[in-house]
């Protein structure tokens, strides 16, 4: 929806500064982690812009005509009981997907089947992708401890990390056909007042 992500250490919605500080280590701890996927998404996003592919907002015209931020806010004021401010949701500072899916699987059945699918797709590719970002740091661990020559490392530590990479842009591609497909699902079956919509029948 063209919102801006905030920064990866960005904790300022932590509500303590203890919060804030075990939030900044748990984060510093996963990027040590993932470093492999970190390294390559830079160096192929340097090179092939492949970011500007993965994560490009929805069409304009989707948003514009749908008025989807509209029903957006209209949704989570109708199930939280509070009004919601319509900009907060445009800027992504309010939580909506759950809902949105939530109405989506108890109301459009129809797309449900397809929703499910790409949650099965996305889930795995991140597994996987975690799984070679272990065999990577299995690998590193080999080489400083000379279990494996140096080729043999770098040799291996650079598969593992490509395919690493290959699997965390296939998440991104899954995840995001997956959000797409959700809120679609909540423009086809948008009624102005969401509670007044009985859930679909099988």
């Amino acid at each position: 929806m063209a919102n801006r992500f905030p920064r990866y250490y960005d904790v300022a919605r932590c509500r303590s500064a203890s919060e804030r500080r075990v939030r900044w280590v748990v984060r510093t701890l996963i990027g040590l982690l993932i470093l492999p996927i970190t390294i390559a998404d830079v160096v192929f996003d340097s090179l092939l812009m492949v970011n500007s592919l993965v994560a490009r907002p929805l069409e304009d015209v989707v948003l514009d005509v749908s008025a989807l931020p509209d029903r957006i806010a209209r949704l989570v004021a109708d199930r939280t009981g509070r009004d919601v401010d319509l900009e907060k949701v445009k800027r992504g500072e309010v939580d909506f997907f759950r809902l949105v899916y939530h109405y989506c699987v108890e109301r459009a059945r129809r797309h449900l089947p397809k929703m499910q699918n790409y949650v099965a797709l996305y889930g795995f590719c991140r597994t996987m992708a975690l799984g070679w970002v272990l065999l990577f740091w299995l690998v590193v661990y080999a080489g400083v401890a000379r279990r494996l020559s140096c080729q043999q490392a770098a040799a291996w530590a650079a598969v593992s990390a490509l395919f690493a990479y290959l699997f965390y842009l296939d998440f991104l591609k899954f995840f995001r056909r997956f959000s797409v497909e959700v809120l679609m699902a909540f423009v086809s079956i948008w009624r102005c007042k969401p509670s007044d919509a009985a859930p679909a029948t099988k």
